[in-house]
């Protein structure tokens, strides 16, 4: 990373400042998304799954099959679940027609420190005749943080895979809440955690250099692990987004009840963390006030414009709010210098229970924000939110109305919206995996939710 700095420091200066300029640009949407009109179809995947935990979504290679994995409390397996292929023909679902199976883990899967999964599609191997896909998470067993590669044809077909030992905790901390993983442009695996000892609170980034070293691990390994941030107040688990078009790192975090943004910053001055102390810029998005904190949970998404979703809990009428940030280089109403606009978008319920939400930007010409969440009416719901210019209205329905909230679970004898996670294809359209749980049965639903025309443009998945 220290290796031709003036080249590093253009590629920096560019990914920092490209979306400054389209945020600016983007922020009066004009045309609306052919996605946001499209309907939403409810199903159950499994029934009576139990307790659940981590589920996260995506779409995998040319023909984007969706696809989810999650873990249970417990359980030393990895459940996994995409829709049928000619090469994958369904065993659950609905008519059969999603594949459903586990992967073991004999050395054992702390189920909470399943991070969301990642996904390189179109993964070039001079040592096969064909492309792959990799789909890809980490895990905490043993003191030890476990990579998972695992190899896709487009048909779904799995060539092969594997994991192996990256991260040796016992050199940082113990680990806080789950990891947040991502694959840079070149496909290796890169990660972020924060990990807590002796009472000091540490924001770890670690990445594949080539070269091998022992900053992550005892033994000799070619990822390098940085020490971004530490506080002797409490930081929360991180959100990492990696640039796709060259290696540059962000990450959004909270640290004694504030949001923080973290990236690469070694030329201008401004850098106060990160390696040495001086390589990494570190501020914060939203402050504490003296009614409000910002809860752990963050959601970073990158596609022209930094976004970050986010709960704030206002504690002095003990409700929870979902808020989004966008960064706008200057003349915004939060971040240190103003240069990020914060917008409070719908009021979630009381703050004595959790709350899920994810973030996805619909990519193309839109780059409209798309958050899906549970918030409380009599039992939880789960909902869409995105700008009114999505749907080409004039005005929302949300508690900001500049947002449209869209239900897309509830109801009377059911609770929908626990591990809530969306993920956006090429065109917008949604996919959205969540709990449906009914407490009179006792019984704990698997459920998808996805947009009907899904066959238009996915050829393969049509029935």
């Amino acid at each position: 990373m220290k290796q031709r700095k003036m080249i590093l420091a253009v590629l920096i200066v560019q990914l920092v400042i490209a979306p400054i300029t389209v945020q600016a640009a983007i922020l009066s949407f004009s045309t609306p998304s052919p996605a946001a009109s499209q309907s939403w179809i409810k199903q159950g995947l499994l029934g009576d799954e139990g307790d659940v935990t981590n589920l996260s979504t995506g779409f995998v290679g040319k023909n984007q099959v969706p696809i989810l994995i999650y873990a249970k409390l417990g359980k030393n397996k990895l459940y996994c679940a995409y829709h049928e292929t000619p090469s994958k023909p369904g065993n659950c679902g609905v008519d059969n027609s999603w594949y459903c199976e586990e992967e073991y883990f004999p050395l054992g899967l702390n189920s909470t420190s399943l991070s969301q999964l990642a996904l390189y599609n179109l993964y070039s191997n001079p040592y096969t005749p064909y492309d792959k896909n990799v789909m890809g998470y980490v895990y905490e067993s043993d003191n030890l943080i476990y990579t998972v590669r695992n190899f896709y044809c487009d048909d779904m077909s799995q060539p092969g895979g594997g994991y192996w030992p990256i991260i040796q905790l016992n050199k940082f901390g113990k680990l806080v809440g789950e990891p947040s993983f991502q694959y840079d442009m070149n496909g290796h695996e890169t990660a972020t955690i924060t990990v807590v000892g002796e009472g000091i609170y540490e924001l770890i980034y670690m990445r594949y250099t080539g070269i091998n070293n022992t900053t992550c691990i005892d033994e000799s390994s070619p990822y390098q692990c940085d020490v971004i941030d530490s506080s002797l107040s409490v930081m929360g688990p991180p959100s990492l987004w990696v640039s796709q078009s060259g290696s540059f790192p962000a990450i959004a975090y909270t640290k004694a009840g504030a949001l923080y943004y973290a990236h690469p910053d070694i030329y201008s001055g401004e850098a106060n963390c990160g390696p040495g102390g001086n390589t990494w810029r570190c501020k914060f998005i939203r402050n504490f006030g003296a009614d409000s904190v910002v809860i752990d949970g963050v959601d970073l998404e990158i596609y022209e414009s930094v976004q970050v979703a986010f709960l704030e809990d206002n504690t002095d009428i003990s409700e929870t709010r979902l808020n989004l940030a966008n960064y706008v280089g200057s003349g915004g109403n939060c971040g240190e210098d103003n240069d990020w606009d914060c917008q409070e978008i719908q009021t979630l319920g009381s703050d004595d229970r959790d709350y899920d939400f994810s973030l996805q930007i619909e990519q193309n010409e839109w780059n409209y924000p798309v958050i899906a969440f549970s918030y409380l009416d009599s039992l939880l719901k789960l909902s869409l939110a995105y700008p009114k210019e999505r749907l080409g209205e004039t005005i929302g329905n949300c508690d900001n109305t500049d947002w449209v909230c869209q239900e897309i679970a509830g109801g009377l004898l059911s609770s929908n919206g626990e591990e809530t996670s969306l993920s956006l294809n090429s065109s917008g359209l949604g996919f959205i995996g969540y709990l449906e749980r009914i407490s009179f049965l006792m019984r704990t639903n698997l459920m998808i939710a996805f947009q009907e025309e899904w066959k238009i443009y996915l050829p393969l998945l049509a029935r």
